[in-house]
C-alpha cells in the first residue's frame, strides 16, 4: 500500500530558481525522477531556494535519491556549478489522517504567499497552486504549446524517452502540472472549489490545528513550522503574518527578478557566463552596485543571489 509523504529540499545559501529556465529544469527533472520511480506525485511549489513536495509512493529515498541527484547534475551543468545543491538531507514527512493530509497539502501550495512573493496563494506562479479546480474558478487551464512526443522530449534529459505520451509542455518548456501530477486526487481531498479557495485563504488559527485531532493517529498536528525547516520562530511568524496580506509590497525584487539582473546584465563584463565563475573580489564589487545603484536593502538576497557567505 502506498504511503503519503510531504518533501523538502533545500539550499538556503543560494538561489535554485534564477530564470524561467530553470524552473523548466527543476519541474521536469522532478517529473522524470517521480515517473521513473513510479511514485505518483500530488503537488509541489518550488521556491527561490528551496522546493516542497507531496508524493504518495512505496519507496520515498528511490525517489528523493533520484531526484536529487538528478537536479544536482543538470543544475551544475548549466551553471558551471560543482558540489551538493541541497542542505544536508532531505525533510521527510510521513502523512497519516486526512485532516494532515489537507494541512500538509494546504501549507505546500501557500508558498508563494508564505514568503512574501505573492498576494494569494494564487498569484504564485512556479506551483500547483493555480492549477486546481481551474474550470470551477473560472480560470481556465494552462494552454500546452508542445504536445507530441518529439516537441517534449527536447524539454527532458537526453536518455530519457519512456514519459507518458500525455505529457505537454507550456511556451516555456515547462512541464504542465496535469502531465505528471494526480491533480483530480488533490481535488478530491478538498471536496469542492469553495472549500479550496476557502483553504487557500484561510488564515491559521488554533481552530485549524485542532481539527487534524479528529484523524486519531499518531504524532503531532501539521503545522507551518514542522515543514519549514531550517527557519527561526521569528521568521515563521512573519510567514503567517503575510496570510492577513498586510506586509505583501511588490515594489521589491524577487529572487529571481535579481539574479537574472545579474546574469543577463551584469556579469558579463568580467568575461564569465556564470555567477560561479566569478572571484570573490567581483562579487563584492557586483553586491555594492546592487547596494548603491540598484537599491537592493536586503543583505541576505543580495548573497543568496551572487552565492556569497551571509554573515546578518
Amino acid at each position: 500500500m502506498k504511503t503519503f509523504f510531504h518533501i523538502c529540499l533545500t539550499a538556503h545559501s543560494e538561489v535554485l530558481l534564477r530564470s524561467v529556465e530553470d524552473v523548466a529544469l527543476m519541474t521536469n527533472i522532478t517529473a522524470v525522477a517521480a515517473h521513473r520511480s513510479e511514485v505518483q506525485m500530488l503537488t509541489d511549489s518550488q521556491m527561490s531556494t528551496h522546493l516542497h513536495e507531496t508524493v504518495m509512493c512505496d519507496d520515498v529515498n528511490k525517489f528523493v535519491w533520484s531526484q536529487e541527484l538528478s537536479l544536482t547534475k543538470a543544475f551544475n551543468s548549466r551553471h558551471s556549478r560543482r558540489g551538493p545543491l541541497f542542505d544536508g538531507k532531505p525533510y521527510i514527512l510521513q502523512i497519516q489522517g486526512p485532516h494532515h493530509m489537507q494541512m500538509a497539502l494546504t501549507y505546500s501550495l501557500r508558498q508563494g504567499l508564505h514568503h512574501g512573493q505573492s498576494e494569494t496563494a494564487f498569484d504564485y506562479p512556479w506551483s500547483t497552486c493555480n492549477q486546481l479546480f481551474v474550470n470551477e474558478r473560472g480560470v481556465g487551464p494552462l494552454q500546452a504549446m508542445y504536445r507530441t512526443r518529439s516537441e517534449v522530449r527536447d524539454f527532458l534529459p537526453k536518455n530519457y524517452s519512456e514519459f507518458p505520451d500525455n505529457w505537454q509542455a507550456d511556451s516555456n518548456g515547462i512541464l504542465l502540472r496535469k502531465s505528471f501530477e494526480e491533480l483530480g486526487l488533490v481535488e478530491n481531498w478538498y471536496g469542492t472549489a469553495r472549500n479550496y479557495m476557502y483553504s487557500m485563504m484561510r488564515r491559521t488559527s488554533e481552530e485549524w490545528i485542532s481539527e487534524q485531532t479528529k484523524d486519531r493517529v499518531d504524532g503531532p498536528a501539521i503545522t507551518l513550522d514542522m515543514l519549514e525547516r531550517g527557519y527561526s520562530t521569528q521568521e515563521i511568524a512573519a510567514m503567517l503574518a503575510f496570510e492577513g496580506n498586510t506586509k505583501f509590497n511588490s515594489r521589491g525584487f524577487s529572487d529571481m527578478e535579481l539574479c537574472s539582473l545579474i546574469d543577463n546584465r551584469m556579469i558579463g563584463r568580467f568575461g564569465v557566463s556564470s555567477v560561479y565563475s566569478l572571484t570573490s573580489k567581483q562579487k563584492e564589487i557586483l553586491a555594492n552596485e546592487l547596494r548603491k545603484d540598484i537599491g537592493v536593502r536586503s543583505e541576505k538576497q543580495i548573497a543568496r543571489c551572487l552565492v556569497m557567505k551571509y554573515n546578518g
